[in-house]
């Protein structure tokens, strides 16, 4: 386990392949294939991935203000979701921020 580093975590949503952590103040997609002994409150996650995804959901993260009212249908949503999951944009703030809160509208 020395390529882990034990982290206290909030799970905000999980999917079939990750799951959106908060730790401390910051909002991070972590693959579940990088998560071992997660138990509901911590978890053991791959150091290097860690410091990465932590890295770029705080660049620029107090500057980003997203204000967005949508009316879309479920199947809509499940389309946008697609489109801007962070997987497919590198795990960008921005990806993180728009799936958030599509995910937020979904339930």
């Amino acid at each position: 386990m020395r390529y882990f580093s034990k982290v206290n975590v909030k799970e905000l949503h999980a999917t079939p392949k990750a799951y959106l952590f908060e730790i401390g103040e910051v909002e991070v997609w972590i693959p579940k294939s990088l998560c071992k002994n997660y138990n509901g409150y911590s978890a053991y996650i791959w150091t290097k991935v860690l410091k990465e995804n932590l890295k770029k959901s705080t660049v620029g993260s107090t500057s980003l203000q997203l204000g967005i009212t949508l009316d879309l249908n479920q199947q809509q949503l499940k389309e946008m979701i697609t489109l801007c999951h962070p997987d497919k944009h590198m795990n960008s703030i921005m990806a993180n921020k728009i799936t958030s809160i599509l995910l937020d509208k979904k339930k």
